[in-house]
């Protein structure tokens, strides 16, 4: 592409662009079909609508930014949690080409 674009997206996936522009991340949610164990293992006893995972290299460069919508896991590599794309539920992986280390199993 050689001219502008602006992207825009809905409320409900805005979450995924609360964080800085090349911050690599990775968010999982439930979705129809989505199995009980999968939840708890990727989101907790309670788990919210959304979770966000991002490598702690990146938390200084995210501590200014404040977030309202997901809870915020933050872990070495996004690698540790790269078995959740095999699960049932769903995700998006953003800006992965700046984790630390990233080779998903699918």
């Amino acid at each position: 592409m050689h001219e502008s674009v602006v992207w825009a997206i809905d409320e409900w996936h805005s979450p995924m662009y609360f964080f800085p522009r090349e911050c690599p991340r990775l968010l999982l949610w439930p979705i129809e079909g989505s199995t009980a164990a999968d939840i708890q293992h990727w989101m907790g006893e309670s788990p919210p609508r959304m979770v966000a995972y991002i490598e702690s290299v990146w938390v200084d460069r995210f501590s200014t930014c404040q977030l309202y919508r997901y809870e915020l896991r933050i872990i070495e590599r996004l690698q540790e949690v790269a078995h959740s794309l095999t699960s049932s539920l769903h995700f998006s992986a953003i800006r992965y080409r700046n984790a630390i280390e990233w080779d998903p199993p699918i």
